[in-house]
């Protein structure tokens, strides 16, 4: 488990920022924990607080802009229709 972004924030520019803090778990769902990040450090390194619960952590859901059911022809045809790329 980690939050997918870097965790230590290297001093020399000349270097990448790099993953270097997660967790292993094994058979503990999803919605039973929560991983964030902690800004309370003045460092170059972001720890990730893991919190585990009995109940189920109530998450937001994240905003998307399409699903499955996004109908591409009819859009596509939809900005055919509406936008007008050329040039006059």
């Amino acid at each position: 488990m980690s939050t997918g972004k870097p965790t230590s924030w290297l001093t020399d520019l000349g270097k990448i920022p790099d993953l270097i803090d997660f967790f292993i778990i094994k058979n503990i769902p999803a919605q039973y924990q929560q991983i964030e990040e902690s800004h309370d450090l003045n460092s170059d390194h972001t720890p990730i607080l893991l919190t585990l619960s009995e109940n189920i952590i109530q998450k937001e859901s994240n905003t998307v802009l399409v699903n499955r059911c996004t109908d591409w022809e009819s859009f596509s045809q939809s900005l055919e229709e509406k936008i007008n790329l050329r040039y006059h």
